[in-house]
């Protein structure tokens, strides 16, 4: 079986509670299409070197 890793920015304007439930979501699709998630390493909020359309932060979350 392949391994795949995905790695999820959302912003960093988000509630803690609203940036689990969309990590949760995204897992949802995954074993919805017969993935497994074997691991969720959450950055949390952290700041970018560069801006992006004017936000220089974001929640980062890896799933493997």
């Amino acid at each position: 079986m392949n391994k795949y890793e995905l790695a999820v920015e959302l912003s960093a304007k988000l509630e803690e509670e609203a940036s689990g439930a969309a990590i949760e979501k995204v897992q949802g699709y995954i074993t919805r299409y017969h993935g497994v998630v074997t691991n969720v390493d959450d950055w949390g909020n952290t700041q970018r070197a560069e801006a992006h359309q004017k936000y220089q932060g974001a929640y980062y979350s890896f799933i493997l």
